[in-house]
């Protein structure tokens, strides 16, 4: 067992998204089924795109948005999204806060 402050962790290296940052809450496990937490500042965004595996993401603090390439879906905390393999996919944070959210990619 390991305890720690989760900004203890080292943040995730390549970074894909613009005013984000990532870090890997499970360091140890390999990608395909890693828990990540974004912290998306305010007109941060990710590039529209898709994963070859399902994965989850729940808010946990201020808003945004998914877009799928055709439609905009506003989202809060509290907040769960399912997205599909292969299922294209963009989230941008709307809000004067920070964009805060975990992503629970699962493995085949």
């Amino acid at each position: 067992m390991n305890v720690c402050h989760y900004k203890c962790l080292p943040e995730k290296e390549e970074n894909c998204c613009t005013k984000t940052t990532i870090i890997k809450l499970n360091p140890k496990t390999d990608s395909k089924s890693a828990t990540e937490l974004f912290e998306m500042q305010p007109t941060g965004h990710s590039p529209l795109h898709s994963h070859k595996t399902q994965h989850t993401i729940l808010v946990l603090e201020g808003e945004g948005i998914i877009f799928d390439g055709e439609k905009s879906v506003p989202l809060h905390a509290d907040e769960v999204v399912s997205i599909m393999a292969n299922e294209p996919h963009q989230l941008k944070n709307t809000g004067k806060k920070v964009f805060k959210f975990l992503v629970i990619n699962h493995s085949c």
